[in-house]
């Protein structure tokens, strides 16, 4: 069975409302926030498939990540493809 990786699966978790990067570690089972998050939080922001909520304060206490449209039609693509 394919497991999802960590780059569509915190899409997914962000598709139904913004999320702080504590929680997308706790949806993704890991223990911590890893570094490998961070990289594929980076990433996903990079790609245009997520945003900050608070654009001007990348790290802000109270800052989470929203789906972006493109990130929405990359979602279906991916499980179109499955």
């Amino acid at each position: 069975m394919h497991t999802p990786s960590l780059y569509s699966q915190v899409l997914a978790i962000a598709r139904s409302k913004a999320i702080s990067t504590a929680e997308i570690a706790m949806k993704t089972r890991q223990k911590a926030i890893s570094g490998q998050l961070r990289l594929v939080l980076a990433k996903l922001i990079q790609d245009k498939l997520l945003e900050w909520t608070i654009p001007d304060k990348p790290r802000s206490t109270k800052q989470q990540y929203r789906i972006k449209e493109r990130g929405i039609t990359f979602l279906q693509l991916v499980q179109k493809n499955k």
